[in-house]
Order: C-alpha cells, then structure tokens, then sequence
C-alpha cells in the first residue's frame, strides 16, 4: 500500500480506504494501517458500514475497530463505502466489487 500510493502520488495520511470484510484479517490489516499513517478507513461487513453506535450485526472485536475508524460516521452499504476512496482491499467473498464501484472511486485508484 506504501509504494503503491506512492506510485500515484498520493500521500498515505491523506487517502481513504475502504475494506470490505470486517473478520480477523481484515481488522488486523486495518489496525496495520492505521499504525502506518492511514487516518480514514471505512470497513464494511455483510450488514454495510462499521460506525460508531452501529447495533446490528457488531461484536467487541467491530465495536473496537468502529471507535479508530470511519470517523465522519460514514453509513451505508460497500458501493457508499467506495465511492470516492482512493484504495480499495477486499477481505471477504470473491465479486463484491463492481465494475461500477470502481468507476466511483477517486482519480488513479488502487
């Protein structure tokens, strides 16, 4: 993720990702980034977006990860996550993302 924002020059603090899957590895990578200077991640689960107060589907492990991230309190499903981010990392089932989900996101994506 490093070399790649740097390869569109884009700087790590000022990028929005979205990561779709809220499970072990897709919390644990979302900690990593955030540890790396990343400051606005929006997960999503199979219930939408992870937010702060969010009641359905959560346990202690997305309650944890909702208080470091989506700190606009962004709502929604995964193409509300996307539109406008400048990365996007898959960490669940094969086909969640669209053609037009990509089409959305912000200029020179990764």
């Amino acid at each position: 993720i490093l070399n790649a924002v740097k390869a569109v020059g884009k700087r790590i603090g000022q990028v929005r990702i979205a990561v779709n899957g809220a499970g072990a590895s897709a919390l644990s990578v979302s900690r990593l980034l955030l540890k790396s200077g990343v400051k606005d991640i929006v997960i999503c689960d199979t219930k939408g977006i992870l937010y702060k107060g969010r009641s359905v589907g959560m346990n202690p492990f997305k309650d944890k990860i909702a208080d470091l991230t989506n700190l606009t309190g962004m709502q929604g499903q995964l193409k509300d996550a996307v539109a406008g981010a400048d990365i996007f990392i898959g960490l669940s089932v094969p086909g969640a993302l669209s053609q037009d989900m990509v089409r959305s996101m912000a200029k020179d994506p990764i």
